[in-house]
């Protein structure tokens, strides 16, 4: 069965919607394929040859994955896929400089922290 594709809050779908459509697309495209019945395909494995990669976080963000598009700019978008048969996008930026980006990480935890609480409502703990 599919999983269906929820924005963790309004603000999270905005950023997704404003990155460059064939940027978004080939998110989308990548999406789609870990949400549909093709089994527990990452995109690169799927997608062989395309420049979107993924890779699961560590520490704190060890049930999320990033999906990246380098270049520059580079794009990311962060997703969870574990819980709830639900495939919730967390935040999507545009990446300007090299290293770790402190102020998405920033985003990435409170709205992992939004995650955890809307999951509890539905008895599932993190």
């Amino acid at each position: 069965m599919a999983k269906q594709f929820e924005f963790i809050n309004k603000q999270a779908k905005k950023e997704f919607l404003a990155l460059p459509n064939e940027k978004r697309k080939r998110f989308s495209d990548s999406l789609n394929v870990i949400a549909g019945d093709q089994g527990d395909l990452t995109p690169e494995l799927y997608r062989e040859g395309d420049a979107v990669r993924s890779k699961v976080l560590k520490g704190a963000f060890s049930n999320v994955t990033q999906l990246s598009i380098n270049g520059k700019p580079a794009y990311r978008t962060v997703y969870c896929a574990k819980f709830n048969n639900t495939v919730y996008i967390l935040h999507s930026w545009t990446k300007t400089s090299e290293g770790t980006d402190r102020k998405a990480m920033t985003t990435l935890k409170h709205r992992l922290l939004e995650l955890k609480d809307k999951l509890m409502r539905f008895g599932i703990k993190i």
